[in-house]
């Protein structure tokens, strides 16, 4: 039966509990941003009661993991990407061991049933998206992933968001380009300055190159230059997507599109003096030695076959992608041939390049970017060649070693191996005027 006594003892120890409680929260809320500010790199600060501050801690913790796993679980976009990177990674892995396994098995003879290796290897293909200029959300693009015994060597999108509309930042960056001042909408400006709209320093012209060649280009190359640029855009146009984004202003995701992308001009005739001379390998490296390996041509083992004097049937322009195609599992033209379809471009516009094509492109777009533009690989050019005495052609590749262009000749893929980690590849080359010839 409660008493008088017992209820201010009720009454006294409320008050007490409610001063113990604020006393108690202060000092919560007061280790709270001691423990926030460990994370600071500006403030090193001591926690005067570390015991308290672990008991503490620990006591949170379990809220704090149910907070990030109900976030985690109300995020699927989040988990299909972690997964889609390990699932990555774990191919990445795989297709290394498979290299280095096959590299090896080439010493072991019938021992080792290639077949399997083979059928694995086409496992693995399957699962492979080929790059693409334009992506949905829920889709990333994808960076695509060598000599042996009898093989002569220099040495002896535009992301495009789901609802089909501009980000307000595209929109953004579209309307500075198009309206301040009165300019005029971006389809009716000059062709060449949507192409520098667009592309920005990866568009290589004419005046561009006169600045790395060393003089001005031909007439003629000028008025075939001004002539083809238009068939590239007819052919960008084409693009469903592209299209869609230039005719609505919208730069931004047209930028993005080619981010990887250089758009440079090949010329069939290069400035010598009052006059001009063909194009060829054997000129480039006359012209810019330090990008080559620093040989004279007596030493060089292809300075007396046909490719390194060849030049260009006639000047044409060509978009080039950055990243290459591994062509570990597939053949370059099927590879092409994916790529041509993902990105609805013509078929007959995706050539393997030539070597004076991967040379060039090479020179010209180092000397423009001041860097390594393109990916290293064992480039798998359409060139072949066969020597005196030998049985059968050989295949042209081509690869950056030490800062220079290397060329390599060799019967059949130049694999993946420990002492040389370069994978077999094809670069995208895309020349949208149908009338310029291999």
């Amino acid at each position: 039966m409660p008493t008088r006594d017992n209820a201010v003892a009720e009454e006294e120890t409320t008050e007490t509990s409610v001063v113990d409680g604020k006393v108690l929260r202060e000092r919560v809320l007061s280790l709270a941003r001691r423990i926030t500010r460990l994370a600071e790199d500006d403030e090193d600060v001591e926690i005067e009661e570390p015991d308290l501050g672990h008991r503490l801690a620990m006591s949170v913790k379990p809220y704090v993991d149910r907070l990030v796993t109900l976030r985690h679980l109300l995020n699927p976009v989040g988990r299909i990407i972690e997964k889609r990177e390990q699932i990555e990674e774990l191919r990445d892995e795989i297709a290394d061991d498979i290299a280095t396994v096959e590299d090896a098995s080439h010493d072991l003879g019938e021992t080792v049933d290639f077949t399997l290796i083979t059928e694995l290897q086409t496992e693995l293909a399957a699962v492979k998206r080929e790059r693409k200029l334009f992506v949905e959300d829920d889709e990333e693009e994808e960076e695509d992933e060598d000599h042996d015994d009898d093989e002569d060597d220099d040495d002896v999108s535009l992301t495009d968001p789901a609802d089909g509309k501009a980000t307000v930042e595209d929109q953004e960056e579209g309307q500075e380009e198009k309206l301040p001042g009165g300019r005029r909408p971006f389809l009716e400006r000059p062709l060449i300055e949507r192409m520098r709209l667009v592309l920005g320093p990866r568009l290589i012209d004419l005046d561009r190159l006169a600045g790395i060649l060393g003089g001005r280009l031909p007439d003629g190359e000028h008025e075939l230059a001004e002539k083809r640029l238009e068939r590239v855009w007819d052919g960008l146009m084409q693009i469903e997507q592209f299209s869609v984004h230039a005719k609505n202003e919208q730069l931004g995701p047209l930028r993005r599109a080619l981010r990887d992308y250089v758009l440079l001009y090949r010329t069939a005739q290069l400035p010598h003096g009052d006059g001009e001379v063909p194009c060829s390998i054997s000129e480039l490296k006359d012209r810019m030695p330090s990008r080559f390996v620093g040989s004279s041509d007596r030493s060089l083992w292809y300075s007396g076959l046909q490719f390194y004097r060849e030049s260009f049937s006639e000047g044409h322009w060509a978009l080039l992608d950055r990243q290459y195609l591994n062509c570990t599992f597939k053949l370059p033209k099927i590879r092409l041939g994916l790529y041509a379809r993902a990105n609805q471009l013509p078929l007959q516009g995706m050539r393997q390049k030539s070597v004076l094509e991967d040379v060039y492109d090479r020179v010209i777009a180092n000397a423009a970017m001041e860097a390594e533009f393109f990916d290293n690989c064992n480039s798998l050019t359409r060139t072949t060649y066969q020597q005196k005495d030998e049985p059968s052609k050989k295949q042209v590749h081509v690869y950056y070693r030490a800062g220079q262009i290397r060329i390599s000749g060799k019967r059949g893929l130049p694999h993946w191996r420990p002492g040389k980690p370069r994978w077999p590849g094809v670069f995208p080359a895309i020349v949208f005027d149908q009338q310029v010839r291999d």
